[in-house]
C-alpha cells in the first residue's frame, strides 16, 4: 500500500535502522577491520539472511568506487535493502 511504501522509505524505523550516529549498525560496520565486499556481507546477512550475488557485489563495488564516503555508502546499500521488496516480502 502507499502508506506502508512511505514509511518504509522514510519512516522512523528506517531512519533509525539506517542512522550513522555513534553505536549504530552503520558505524560498527565501518569501523571494522575486513574489506568493503566482507562488510558488505554482514549487511546482507543482517538484512535479507543472505550474501549476495556477483551481480549485486558488482553494483556495490561500482557505489564504493565513486563514493567519496564509505559510510554514507554503506548507508545506501542499507537503505536499498531494507527497500527491496525481497526484504518486504520476506521478513
Amino acid at each position: 500500500s502507499i502508506p506502508q511504501a512511505l514509511m518504509m522509505m522514510n519512516g522512523r524505523l528506517v531512519t533509525e535502522a539506517t542512522s550513522l550516529e555513534r553505536g549504530s549498525f552503520l558505524t560498527e560496520i565501518a569501523a571494522s577491520s575486513g574489506s568493503d565486499v566482507n562488510k558488505v556481507k554482514d549487511i546482507y546477512l543482517a538484512t535479507l539472511s543472505r550474501y549476495p550475488n556477483g551481480r549485486e557485489l558488482s553494483s556495490i563495488s561500482k557505489l564504493f568506487r565513486s563514493s567519496p564516503n564509505k559510510a554514507l555508502a554503506y548507508q545506501d546499500v542499507l537503505w536499498a535493502l531494507l527497500n527491496s521488496n525481497e526484504f518486504i516480502v520476506n521478513h
